[in-house]
């Protein structure tokens, strides 16, 4: 079961530099570090605001997210992870998670970090290909990001990793190379979110003078795709695709170009749950017309439908002489669709 996160931003606080691509300002909708006592509201509001949903969470953790959590002063990380130590007393909070870089990672921090009931700990490798890393300023190579991901499992810590496709300097054989080499690390969880050019950085500067030419949305979409199934094939959830839709973010002007969509996670899904149904189709010749009623989990009726009904539409047009139709259906497994009764997968293998 997923735990019940509260999230906690200290944007860019703790970074050594500003990435070309950052401006946790807009990204992250909060400008300023908290202080201790505002945490502790934080977390009280959260838990106060959603007791039904805390009642069926096995656990819940308290996430620092945005800047380089252990690049801040030892003081700092003390300060804040010790002012949760009563929510994790009363057990109303049972693990902290947070966020930071490959280049700073060591023991004598995991150390501290254990010691003050720390379980997760996310990088932000966003790339496994040094040339991406080293024009986004990044000022670490991929070995960096394995040695450290080595370090926290070491550690027994959770490791999640994030990903960053369409970083200057990308190629699709870069992004699917980054891909593999992920996947050989073997990390709990992966967060993507493909670069979007957002203004008052210095990545606006390369796009505006013809430096750095972003992902297309339906470009972003299928490298996401390939990327996903690939994950999928070696059991390593993708927790998130694409950036969380502030309303800063959201805000006009922010976002200057790149593969931004509110709902790009659906997006991706329903681009596979397409493929799946449209593999089928063409190559069952027993599908008598003109009605097909696939049978879906509810949960993910949306995603076969498609954004705006997009899949059906295109089904509609390639299969002129169906009529198709989506049912929920919960005896249905989550990632298959069924006819009568036959389960069918989606598809879990990378095409070309």
């Amino acid at each position: 079961m997923k735990p019940f996160i509260i999230p906690i931003f200290i944007p860019n606080h703790g970074c050594p530099n500003q990435c070309i691509y950052c401006d946790q300002n807009i990204t992250a909708g909060q400008p300023s570090l908290p202080t201790s006592s505002e945490i502790s509201h934080t977390i009280q509001k959260h838990l106060d605001s959603s007791p039904p949903l805390l009642k069926s969470c096995r656990h819940v953790q308290v996430a620092f997210y945005g800047g380089t959590f252990t690049g801040l002063p030892y003081v700092t990380q003390k300060k804040y992870l010790a002012g949760i130590k009563p929510f994790l007393k009363n057990k109303k909070v049972h693990s902290l998670r947070l966020s930071t870089r490959p280049d700073y990672i060591d023991q004598e921090n995991l150390d501290l970090l254990k010691s003050l009931s720390v379980k997760t700990i996310e990088l932000g490798a966003q790339s496994m290909n040094d040339e991406e890393l080293r024009l986004s300023k990044r000022e670490y190579t991929a070995q960096k990001v394995v040695e450290s991901s080595v370090l926290i499992k070491k550690n027994n810590l959770e490791l999640g990793i994030q990903l960053m496709p369409g970083l200057p300097g990308y190629t699709e054989n870069s992004i699917m190379e980054t891909s593999y080499k992920t996947c050989a690390i073997q990390p709990d969880f992966l967060r993507i979110y493909p670069a979007i050019v957002i203004k008052n950085t210095l990545l606006e500067q390369y796009y505006l003078r013809g430096d750095y030419e972003p992902l297309f949305l339906n470009q972003a979409v299928r490298l996401c795709k390939k990327m996903l199934i690939l994950f999928q094939s070696y059991n390593i959830p993708v927790i998130r695709l694409g950036l969380q839709p502030t309303e800063t973010l959201l805000s006009p002007g922010s976002i200057v170009a790149g593969p931004f969509h509110s709902a790009f996670h659906q997006l991706v899904v329903s681009s596979i749950c397409y493929d799946s149904l449209h593999e089928f189709l063409s190559g069952n010749n027993n599908i008598k017309p003109p009605l097909v009623n696939f049978l879906v989990h509810p949960s993910e009726l949306s995603n076969f439908i498609g954004h705006k009904k997009e899949n059906i539409n295109k089904l509609k047009k390639t299969f002129k002489n169906l009529t198709i139709r989506f049912s929920p259906d919960k005896l249905t497994p989550k990632g298959s669709f069924r006819i009568h009764n036959n389960v069918f997968p989606m598809i879990r293998a990378i095409s070309n």
